[in-house]
Parts: C-alpha cells; sequence; structure tokens
C-alpha cells in the first residue's frame, strides 16, 4: 500500500459545510487527483507536493510504503493543522507520466481542491474522507486533530517512529476499511 500524509492548515476564519451534492463533486475532483497523483512517477509526485507547499495549500508532506519513505519534507512544530493521511493498495506507480505543462496545472488544481478540504470542520472533513472510501476511490483514510509537538524533525528520530504512526498527533478518529 502506498500512504500519503499532508498536513493541511486549519482556515481560520469560516467554517464550511458541504450539502450532498458538493460534497459528492468534490470526492470525484478530488479522488481522481489523488489516484493520478499515486499513478506519476516519484520524481513527479514530489514536484507537486512541492509545489503545494510553495503555495501555501500544505505544510508539510510524506510519501511512503509499508517499508520506506518515498518523499518527505516533514516538520515537526506546526500548530493549527490537521493531518489527513491517505492510501490506495498497488496504485501502479510510476505508470502516467505528465509534460512540464500538465504538471504544473495538475499542482496547481490539486492546491485549489487542497484548499476547500482544508476549510472544512473536522467533521466535513472526515464525511468527505469517508465518502472517497466509499466511493473505492480510497482505501485508507485517517483524518488527524491539530498536532501537539512530539519529537524533533531528524531523519534518526523518524526512522525509528513505524512508518504508520509518523504524524506527530496526540488525537486521532481513524476511518480506515480492513483490507
Amino acid at each position: 500500500m502506498l500512504y500519503l500524509w499532508l498536513s493541511l492548515p486549519i482556515h481560520d476564519t469560516v467554517v464550511f459545510y458541504l450539502d450532498e451534492y458538493t460534497r459528492a463533486d468534490l470526492v470525484n475532483r478530488f479522488g481522481g487527483k489523488v489516484r493520478r497523483l499515486f499513478l506519476l512517477p516519484l520524481q513527479q509526485r514530489s514536484v507537486v507536493l512541492g509545489g503545494c507547499k510553495k503555495g501555501g495549500h500544505i505544510r508539510w508532506h510524506q510519501l511512503a510504503t509499508e517499508e520506506e519513505v518515498l518523499s518527505s519534507d516533514f516538520r515537526d512544530g506546526c500548530l493549527n493543522i490537521h493531518v489527513v493521511s491517505v492510501g490506495i493498495e498497488d496504485p501502479g506507480a510510476g505508470v502516467l507520466a505528465m509534460s512540464a505543462t500538465d504538471l504544473r496545472k495538475f499542482t496547481h488544481d490539486f492546491g485549489v481542491d487542497l484548499d476547500e478540504i482544508r476549510k472544512l470542520g473536522k467533521e466535513e472533513m472526515e464525511c468527505l474522507f469517508g465518502w472517497l472510501r466509499d466511493a473505492g476511490m480510497l482505501d485508507y483514510s485517517d483524518v488527524l486533530l491539530n498536532q501537539v509537538p512530539a519529537y524533533i524533525n531528524l531523519p534518526e528520530a523518524l526512522a525509528q517512529i513505524p512508518l504508520m504512526t509518523r504524524t506527530p498527533v496526540t488525537k486521532s478518529i481513524a476511518h480506515s476499511t480492513p483490507s
């Protein structure tokens, strides 16, 4: 299984709630983009996630399998974030590369969807990722509450933490389907 952790800055002003049709639209848009992201070669995945960080859509990301970290700009000490983790069983990574122009557009569109998601309340976010699993777009998802700094951002410290728990949070709301 391939896992992606994203730290989404919490939107400070208005928390949005989605009606059923708007949620279904976001599920289809974002779910398709996540699956497409997982099909990109590793270098292009890193470009997309790095662009999302530079655009302010995420604070950090970590992409990993059960055995190894593939791409990460994880940093400890980020407050006022939700950590969202998603997983897809055997996505066939590296199958479909994009041209530089398509990659820039994809990065922008992925960031726009992340901005919509980060404006949701916790319950809405959990519901959205539940719908993504129910629609078969994700095999695993987890929405975690605000982070409390727990350990140092050193590769040695990260290496000692099991991959499935490498999010520096103290409380989580787990939403996963059995494999």
